[in-house]
């Protein structure tokens, strides 16, 4: 039959695909609304947290929210379109791995976030600027090591979702976590004299 190939139903899928592109454009077009009235509602406020969070952490968060509308109206349309099991799986797992992409790439952008907001505390221009060298060098060091943190958890996280290789995600997960410790004790001074000069 035409309509049916290896067990696929190819009308189904049609239809599933295009209510998840649909879904991907609602998702889509709230995001930029939210960006439009959100961004013109921070422009008004004194503090620069809300200009750097819309700044920085507004593309991940919108990709965040289509990844999110994808992921519930799959499980509806996949229920209404009766959309095979299988071809629903695959489509589900891409979209928990890239919800886990764009979690991490939300997570560091905030970490940019935090980084702009010190360094907007202190100057390096001013004539007595060690301080302000000093923790512009300890932010340097905070975001890399933010964005190695992230990328080893988001890379665990993802083997964490293939069941023949979950058990080498879970002892990166773990090593990671140990190693975690071990650099946030030896930084702790560090991070001490940066929460002081904040």
């Amino acid at each position: 039959m035409l309509g049916q190939i290896n067990g696929f139903q190819w009308a189904d899928i049609g239809w599933f695909l295009l209510a998840a592109a649909a879904a991907a454009a609602a998702g889509a077009l709230a995001s930029v609304l939210l960006y439009a009235v959100g961004s013109r509602l921070a422009r008004r406020t004194r503090s620069i947290v809300d200009d750097l969070l819309f700044r920085h952490a507004s593309r991940p968060a919108g990709v965040i929210l289509i990844m999110l509308v994808l992921l519930v109206t799959g499980r509806v349309a996949q229920e209404i379109l009766a959309t095979p099991a299988g071809f629903y799986e695959g489509f589900r797992h891409l979209l928990v791995i890239w919800f886990i992409v764009a979690v991490a790439w939300l997570s560091i952008k905030l970490s940019r976030v935090l980084n702009d907001f010190i360094v907007h505390q202190f100057d390096v221009e001013a004539k007595d600027n060690l301080q302000a060298r000093k923790i512009h060098t300890q932010l340097r060091v905070f975001n890399r090591v933010v964005f190695a943190v992230v990328c080893v958890l988001a890379f665990a996280l993802i083997l964490m979702t293939f069941e023949r290789i979950r058990t080498l995600g879970t002892s990166i997960l773990a090593s990671a976590g140990v190693i975690g410790i071990i650099v946030g004790f030896a930084a702790q001074r560090s991070i001490a004299t940066l929460i002081a000069g904040m």
